[in-house]
This record gives C-alpha cells, structure tokens and sequence, in this order.
C-alpha cells in the first residue's frame, strides 16, 4: 500500500492538554488519528515528546514513508522504530508514531476491506507477521462471522481519586468501576448507567478528569455506596505508585507497609464482590507484586504493554492491562496482547486520562477479544466515543 500525504496537527485532549492528530492519505481515502496521554503513567512507557515537535518529526519523515509501499501493520511500524532507533522512541515520540501506526491501520483495514476490528482480530491471529495485504476479501458491507467475535465487558467508572482526585485528601485509589455482567454490551452498560444515575442522585458529587465522581470518601465508605445500589462486580485501579515512598504505602494519610496493604485487599475481596484490583503494589515493589495473584492482582505500570516487562512478571499477574501509547505501536500492542493470552491472563484494553474522539480501542478490544474495557465514565464526549463505537460494533455482529 502506497501513502500518498500524510499531514499533522496539535489538537487538545479533554484535560485540554496538547496532543497529535494524524492524517494518512492512500488512493483508497484518509484516515485519522489522535493518541491520548496519562496522568498517572509507568517509568517503563515509551517517551512521548512534546506536540510541536511531533509535528515537525511528521513532516520530517513523510518524504521516507511516501517513498516506500508497505504490506503489513508489522513492516510500517518496525519501518518507524528503526526510524527512531532508540530504545524507548524518545527520537521521534511515541506519540508521533502511534498516531501514524494508528492511521495506518485504518487504511489497511480499507485495503483489506475490513472492518478495523475484524483486520486487528486478523493481525494477532496470525501473530503479526509480515504478510502482504490481502485483496481478496469481500466488501466491507458482508455479513461479518459472528462467532469469530465478542464484545468486552465495560468497566464503568463510578467514583475517581488518588492523581485524579482533590489534593486535600478522599479517595487513595485512583479508580473504582462497575463491571457488570451478563447479557449483551448494551444491556451491561444500562445496568452500570443506571447505577450512576442512582448514585449521582443521591450524592450529588463533582466529577474529575475521566467522569467519576470526585467524593471525600474513604474506600470502604465508596465501596458500602455502590453495594446499597447493586451486587455486580466491582473493579479497583490501585494505581499503588501513587502512593509509595521509602518502602512504605500511604493510604488514607496513614503510612502502612506492604504487608498491611496486602491484608487490607484480602480484607475488600472479602466484604465485597471485588472483580480485580489494578496495580495494588507499585510498579517497584517486586516482592509485594510475587504476593499479588491471590487477590487476581492486573498489572499495569508493572506491565507497561511491554513484553519484556510481562515476561518478568509471569508469575504475579492475574490480568494485563493494555495501552497502546505506553508501547508506541499498533504492532507492539498486539505482540503483548499475545504474551498476555499464552500466559493465560485476564486482557483489560484501557483508555488514558487525557483522552480524544479517537475509537480505536473499542475495536481493539473486539479485535484481540479482550475480556473487559476501561474507557472511563458516561458523562464525557471523548469516553462515550468508544462506549458508543462497541454498541455500533455489537450492533453489526448481531
């Protein structure tokens, strides 16, 4: 496939913070991207520069991209890393790359004739080799195999704290979800909606930078609110490196070893119905983190969506959660989307703090059959784009 233009420009992300979006030209159409950012975010992730930069890199390398045809998701983003050719792409910014990677994969989706989901589902089938693109396909406007399909279950944000929250204490946790279960996508979002609408109602609570509610409550205090309210399944981001200093975890104002954080969890799984808990331990805290699967501990900041990372944590992790700009490519996503599925793990595609318009990881998570999705609350534009791309997505397979 051969790139025609590409051009590029700083957009604002909805904490109104700058960011990248990217338009990729073929003879087929062009095709958009926009990458968000993290608030709270990993020592390992892959560097972002800032967006005037970016943009410059953009224009730098379109002449190399237009020079060349490539044939696979594979080849166009290795062709970006080795472009970089550094170890953490802090040359040429995980952010220009993603949304580069991100534009290339829609316009190989209409190559193929695809839909962008059903060409990521292709692309980790088959590992992510460098095949050529296939011409073979029938038109986008087929019926679709539905079995080859399914929709993630929504972790639904209902309450926010921790980095996202008043500096003047609540909530440690940076996330607390309803993740509902049984019946179709649709109706497990109808129960976590109506949950909120209850809940919101009653507390009247503002909201903070992913649609949570921002409230000066305790864990627990939270945790008694929604099971008045419901006994479906709760999710927790943790997000301990927040709250880690000097060997020792600040929760609630009071200094706790890990020892005591680790009872404090088994306590929670125990007096509610608590799904998993994302990064309960800080991303350096190995020896908690070897302690962390018996309370179905997903990693995160340990993680990174970084197979060298997941390799090391083998043993701890009930769950991955995936981000595709803390890796830098579509590609490498999908490299740990694999790893993640051999080693048996529980599959979270997740959203950023600093989100855009940008769908893409809705059908990420129906094309590498994700077990749940992270995409924030249901009072914000840039996270209703992705709940409302898996109710269209659901809507076709059906």
């Amino acid at each position: 496939m051969k790139i025609i233009l590409i051009k590029s420009r700083e957009i604002l992300t909805s904490k109104g913070t700058p960011t990248v979006e990217v338009v990729l030209a073929t003879a087929k159409g062009q095709f958009v991207a926009s990458v968000p950012s993290g608030v709270s975010t990993s020592d390992y992730e892959a560097v972002e520069i800032p967006v005037n930069e970016a943009v410059k890199k953009i224009a730098e390398i379109e002449p190399l991209l237009k020079a060349c045809e490539f044939f696979s998701q594979k080849e166009f983003d290795c062709f970006l890393i080795k472009q970089d050719g550094t170890k953490n792409k802090s040359r040429l910014g995980a952010n220009t790359i993603l949304a580069l990677s991100i534009a290339f994969a829609r316009a190989m989706a209409l190559e193929n004739n695809q839909q962008l989901f059903e060409y990521l589902g292709q692309e980790v089938k088959e590992g992510a080799k460098l095949l050529p693109a296939r011409r073979s396909f029938a038109p986008s406007s087929r019926n679709i195999e539905i079995s080859t399909y399914h929709l993630p279950r929504p972790c639904v944000l209902l309450f926010e704290g921790g980095k996202h929250g008043p500096a003047d204490g609540g909530l440690t946790f940076q996330e607390i979800m309803l993740a509902p279960s049984g019946g179709s996508f649709q109706e497990m979002l109808d129960k976590a909606k109506n949950v909120f609408a209850d809940l919101q109602s009653q507390l009247n609570y503002p909201l903070g930078v992913e649609g949570g509610m921002v409230a000066p409550l305790k864990e627990e205090e939270i945790l008694d609110l929604i099971s008045q309210h419901t006994t479906e399944p709760i999710g927790i981001d943790a997000a301990a490196s927040s709250f880690f200093s000097q060997g020792k975890y600040n929760l609630g104002g009071q200094e706790i070893s890990t020892g005591n954080l680790l009872a404090f969890y088994q306590t929670l799984k125990e007096n509610y119905n608590i799904l998993f808990l994302e990064d309960p331990f800080s991303q350096n805290d190995i020896r908690a983190w070897k302690k962390a699967k018996e309370i179905f501990a997903v990693g995160d900041d340990l993680l990174a969506t970084n197979i060298k990372r997941m390799k090391k944590a083998k043993k701890f992790c009930w769950g991955a959660i995936i981000k595709p700009n803390q890796i830098g490519t579509v590609w490498e996503t999908l490299q740990a989307v694999q790893l993640a599925k051999k080693f048996g793990w529980k599959i979270i595609v997740s959203h950023r703090a600093g989100e855009t318009n940008d769908s893409f990881i809705a059908d990420l998570a129906v094309g590498i059959g994700a077990d749940f999705i992270k995409a924030g609350g249901l009072t914000q534009p840039v996270r209703l784009a992705k709940y409302n791309r898996l109710i269209e997505i659901e809507k076709q397979l059906s």
